[in-house]
């Protein structure tokens, strides 16, 4: 299983049709838009949203979308 947490799946393609290099959301991004990221990645990126913001606002009740 360690392997699959934190081993990250090969780097996709610009011109790929699940590529996000073409999203408006993330032009802001430039370089620093990953092309591959494992689980571990992922937490690590979104870990500090959850505990700062997410599951202080589902402790106060509100609605988390």
């Amino acid at each position: 299983m360690a392997q699959i947490f934190d081993v990250p799946p090969p780097p996709i393609d610009d011109n790929d049709k699940y590529s996000q290099a073409h999203d408006e959301r993330y032009a802001g991004l430039g370089d620093a838009l990953p092309k591959t990221e494992c689980l571990k990645d992922v937490l690590i990126r979104m870990m500090p949203l959850w505990e700062n913001e997410i599951s202080q606002d589902l402790v106060a009740g509100k609605t988390v979308w």
